[in-house]
């Protein structure tokens, strides 16, 4: 049998030294494909199969929520996770109960490299 191909994770964020971050930890791992704006995002998703997608809540233009909710329209199976640096408590609560996020994690992402 032969191994299962890598698997793709979408990194969406507007903070470009990020996004190279994610790209330069995860690259071995996984398949890394980056947007630094909700409308790339989609842009990649219309074109690409992604396992994982990975948003930044504050962003200018879309945030990471409804960025979020129009991939679960694209790919209701992607796993659907929200980063942020800000106590958004009430945002995360409703994304979750929604269904349109499955976690999240605190910013800086960086901690979790150590």
């Amino acid at each position: 049998m032969l191994p299962k191909e890598k698997n793709t994770i979408l990194f969406v964020d507007d903070d470009i030294e990020s996004l190279r971050l994610y790209k330069r930890k995860f690259g071995s791992y996984y398949v890394v494909r980056t947007a630094d704006s909700g409308m790339a995002a989609l842009d990649i998703l219309s074109d690409e199969w992604v396992d994982v997608i990975i948003s930044d809540l504050h962003m200018p233009g879309m945030d990471g929520l409804l960025l979020l909710e129009k991939a679960r329209e694209v790919n209701p199976s992607m796993l659907r996770v929200i980063i942020t640096a800000y106590d958004d408590y009430e945002w995360i609560v409703d994304g979750l109960n929604r269904g349109i996020i499955n976690h999240t994690f605190k910013k800086p992402l960086e901690a979790c490299f150590r």
